[in-house]
């Protein structure tokens, strides 16, 4: 819970300092929300574009699990 917090004052943080390859990071696009209410963190910011960067670190938490957690029996 603390993780989740701070990750989010984080991201305002570097929101306010117009610190923009943050935006790339998952915990920026996961809330879904920002763009039915206003107020997304950073310029430039569309549901495509978290939909999609969220499936891309989806995509790689699977084959980086995959290729550490898969090994083979003797």
């Amino acid at each position: 819970m603390f993780f989740l917090l701070a990750i989010k004052l984080f991201l305002v943080g570097m929101s306010e300092f117009k610190v923009v390859p943050f935006k790339y990071l998952l915990f920026a696009n996961t809330n879904l929300s920002q763009y039915f209410f206003g107020g997304q963190l950073f310029s430039g910011m569309t549901i495509p574009f978290s939909i999609l960067n969220i499936l891309i670190h989806m995509i790689l938490f699977i084959v980086v699990s995959g290729l550490f957690f898969v090994r083979k029996d003797v």
